[in-house]
C-alpha cells in the first residue's frame, strides 16, 4: 500500500487572506524565527509578532519596507495583501506626514515651516558661497 503524497507547500505568491498569514508565511519560507526577522529588519519583536498577528489595521510603510527587502517580497505585493494605498513616490510631505505618522495638521505646519526656514538658510549660504567663488 502506498502512503498519499502530500500537497506542496504553496508558494508565498498563493498564501492566505491577510497580512500575517502572507508574512508568517513568507518568513517560514526564509528559514527565520520571529526573533531573526526582527533582528535583521531592525524591528521590535513585539512589532514583528503584531504584524504577523494581524494587529495593525494599516501598518506604517517603513515597517512593510524593511519586512519586504528582508524576506526578498515585492513591497507593493504587502500593500496588496495588506489592501492599503501603495505610497506614491510623488506624495507630499505633508500627506506622508499625516497618513504614515498619524501627525495632526498643527504638528505638520511647524515642521513645514522649520523646513522652510531650513531652505531659506541653505540657500543663503550657498549664495554666499557662490559669490565668494566669483571674486
Amino acid at each position: 500500500m502506498t502512503r498519499p503524497t502530500q500537497p506542496p507547500t504553496p508558494s508565498v505568491a498563493d498564501t492566505p487572506a491577510t497580512l500575517g498569514q502572507y508574512l508568517d508565511h513568507a518568513r517560514t519560507e526564509a528559514g527565520m524565527t520571529i526573533r531573526q526577522l526582527a533582528a535583521a529588519t531592525g524591528i521590535p519583536k513585539s512589532t514583528v509578532m503584531y504584524l504577523i498577528g494581524d494587529k495593525y489595521k494599516k501598518p506604517p510603510a517603513i515597517i512593510l519596507a524593511r519586512v519586504a527587502d528582508t524576506l526578498n517580497i515585492p513591497v507593493g505585493k504587502l500593500y496588496e495583501v495588506a489592501d492599503i494605498p501603495h505610497p506614491n513616490r510623488n506624495q507630499t510631505i505633508e500627506s506622508l506626514l499625516k497618513t504614515e505618522y498619524g501627525l495632526p495638521t498643527e504638528v505638520i505646519a511647524d515642521i513645514m515651516g522649520t523646513i522652510e526656514e531650513k531652505v531659506r538658510i541653505h540657500r543663503a549660504v550657498v549664495k554666499k558661497s557662490n559669490r565668494g567663488k566669483g571674486e
